[in-house]
């Protein structure tokens, strides 16, 4: 996909093996990156994780936790 900026310049997205594209695609969203700056080196139990993470709900928090194990993050030992 390619865009043209008001200026013409066009702009090419990075491609799909850049590491800095990898990295934004798998702590990119909402939620993921919250949970990993409140677990930091610690470790929690869902509950207190849920406590500490504002407004994320269980089901979210479930599904967040589950793509950061499934991409090799730390959640595993909850």
């Amino acid at each position: 996909m390619e865009l043209t900026a008001r200026t013409g310049a066009r702009f090419q997205p990075p491609s799909t093996s850049c590491r800095g594209r990898n990295v934004l695609e798998r702590v990119g969203d909402k939620w993921s990156l919250h949970v990993l700056a409140v677990l930091g080196d610690r470790t929690l139990r869902f509950g207190e994780l849920r406590r500490e993470v504002e407004g994320i709900s269980q089901r979210m928090l479930t599904v967040t936790l589950r793509t950061l194990e499934r991409d090799g993050r730390k959640p595993e030992e909850i």
